[in-house]
């Protein structure tokens, strides 16, 4: 994979092109299985219920339930909201940000991709792209901050790249089947100790923990025979049915790796092309400080006096030593390649953009132009950040 990868990096760099062999096709018929697989159990708990004894009826929901479980759900990144509290996002119509809406749409332009069909703004350090075709661009005010104009480009630009429609055959047939593997593996659990797997060695006695395929708790006083036996039975059950569904996931994701490298490495040459190699470096140096401007992020709405959660959490990321930062950039940088991984460790994206240093930018995003947005987007955030703000003080004084 190491390898593979290194080489795959240094051609685009080059401008060579990097094939991938029979891999996408292996993984597209992988994939066909899983999904195909997934319709015949929805389809036979369906046809269970042609019977007229209540147990095929159970036997039949408990299969369309299975299926329903493995539907994959798009995972979003944008941030949670508090359960009764307020919302964490805005959107940003032209009206209110024709200058933001105006370099989105030059740059996805100019990287060939479509533009979104919303923008909504967030005091979150997040800078993505999500929904599909129905794509959302989410601009958090803090990480907008942190870029450097050119390197706020680049970002735009490889997020919109990554987000647009696959043109390649099998690619979405291929994401499909990962996610749905990946939710009924959720479902079923990982760690085999908290469900049915972990209580098969056990004596009677110690059977007292919750089963995750049924909704009862195992008392000491009603242990018997019978139900340890069918416990037994439903803990080989779930080894034999979460085993092969994580070999299957495995094998998914092993015969998709290079399909999803080579993405992830054209959507960094795209962000030179339209960026600039100095734009698309500056953009690779911000990314080890990401998980700084997380932690920053929550003592924001802590603040008594009214500075922007932008202001704080540059501050705070701008504060850090920079022996510290050295730090962080080398452990970034000192990731290996794993089977599933979707972006490729950040040394092997720089040398990517290392071998295009003259590359000019097609996309500048002028002082002007810089100021204009960074206006339009400090007052979209100020009403959500404000009611974080009161929301915290609330939480406050319930615990206080």
């Amino acid at each position: 994979l190491e390898r593979w990868t290194d080489r795959a990096a240094a051609d685009l760099g080059a401008g060579r092109p990097v094939g991938l062999g029979w891999r996408p096709v292996a993984a597209a018929a992988v994939a066909l299985g899983a999904l195909t697989a997934w319709a015949l159990v929805g389809a036979l708990g369906v046809a269970a219920f042609i019977w007229t004894h209540p147990v095929f009826w159970l036997f039949g929901a408990g299969l369309v339930a299975m299926c329903v479980a493995g539907w994959p759900r798009g995972a979003d990144i944008r941030p949670a909201e508090d359960d009764g509290g307020p919302t964490t996002e805005v959107a940003v119509p032209p009206a209110a940000a024709p200058g933001l809406h105006a370099l989105v749409a030059q740059v996805a332009s100019v990287a060939g991709a479509p533009a979104p069909a919303r923008l909504v703004a967030t005091p979150a350090p997040v800078l993505s792209v999500t929904g599909g075709r129905r794509s959302t661009l989410v601009v958090g005010t803090p990480l907008w901050g942190l870029l450097v104009p050119q390197a706020r480009v680049a970002w735009l630009a490889r997020e919109l790249v990554t987000a647009a429609p696959r043109r390649r055959p099998g690619t979405a047939l291929v994401d499909l089947a990962d996610r749905s593997l990946a939710q009924w593996q959720r479902q079923l659990g990982r760690d085999p100790a908290e469900g049915s797997l972990g209580r098969l060695g056990r004596p009677a006695h110690e059977l007292m923990k919750v089963d995750p395929l049924a909704t009862h708790y195992v008392l000491r006083s009603e242990v018997s025979a019978t139900r340890r036996s069918r416990d037994q039975l439903m803990g080989v059950f779930h080894l034999m049915l979460g085993g092969t569904l994580g070999t299957l996931h495995r094998l998914l994701r092993r015969l998709a790796y290079r399909s999803r490298q080579r993405a992830a490495l054209e959507a960094d040459a795209v962000a030179v092309r339209v960026a600039g190699a100095a734009g698309a470096a500056a953009a690779l140096d911000t990314v080890p400080l990401l998980r700084r401007a997380a932690l920053s992020s929550g003592q924001a709405a802590r603040r008594r006096d009214p500075v922007s959660f932008r202001d704080t959490v540059v501050g705070h990321v701008l504060s850090v030593p920079p022996e510290e930062c050295d730090r962080l950039r080398a452990e970034a940088e000192a990731g290996r390649c794993r089977p599933d991984d979707t972006v490729p460790p950040l040394r092997l994206r720089r040398r990517l953009v290392a071998a295009r240093p003259e590359a000019p930018a097609a996309v500048t995003l002028s002082p002007e132009a810089e100021i204009a947005i960074d206006t339009e987007l400090a007052a979209a955030v100020l009403p959500v950040e404000e009611a974080l703000r009161a929301a915290a003080r609330r939480r406050d004084r319930r615990v206080g």
